[in-house]
């Protein structure tokens, strides 16, 4: 959707969500926008974005990707309930990405709406699989360049990381960041012997 059509539509149908972006509007339209956004509550934001997606889909669908939504504040996830819980029709799709555990744990307000729309069938759940050892070396090969990978390299990776994409991102940085990675002999391996590292910090 270009930038200048998505404006006017929030100008017209969410003017609370428009004066949010007032480094894109004119002054004489900031000016309309404030007056018709007089008088806003926390639902009144949640209807007027509900009525600019339902517009905005009336003329093409709509994907919505939010990453790491256990780390959203608690209005972003009033939102997310509130569009699911509406009952016309939009032709939107919300892909969400979340750490389970995080979840069960520490986000009982985003477990709960993942609960009540799993119950509606409105959502569905993919668990990501583990990582299996050729797609490690693949990675370890994009990341190091067009050189072979020693053996001892793309092991040391996957037995530390168990396949888990997270792990293995941040372990990866971390050896490289540390010197601890070398071409040796035309091939990228382990500097010395193996290290013992625990779960990076950025972990």
């Amino acid at each position: 959707v270009e930038g200048a059509r998505f404006l006017t539509l929030l100008c017209q149908y969410a003017p609370t969500w428009a004066l949010q972006l007032p480094g894109f509007l004119d002054d004489i339209v900031v000016e309309t926008v404030q007056r018709r956004a007089q008088g806003a509550t926390q639902e009144r934001m949640l209807r007027e974005f509900a009525e600019a997606i339902e517009i905005l889909t009336s003329e093409r669908g709509l994907i919505l990707w939010l990453e790491d939504i256990h780390a959203s504040d608690p209005s972003t996830l009033d939102l997310l309930a509130y569009l699911a819980q509406r009952v016309e029709r939009a032709r939107l799709m919300v892909i969400g990405t979340y750490r389970l555990a995080e979840v069960i744990v520490g986000v009982p307000r985003l477990k709960a709406i993942k609960q009540e729309l799993q119950a509606r069938r409105q959502c569905e759940e993919i668990q990501l699989e583990l990582l299996n050892r050729q797609a490690v070396a693949e990675y370890i090969a994009q990341r190091c360049g067009e050189k072979p990978l020693a053996e001892d390299l793309v092991e040391f990776v996957y037995q530390h990381t168990e396949g888990n994409a997270l792990f293995m991102v941040h372990l990866v940085d971390y050896v490289i960041e540390q010197g601890l990675v070398v071409e040796e002999k035309g091939q990228w391996t382990l500097r010395g012997e193996h290290p013992t590292i625990g779960i990076p910090d950025s972990v």
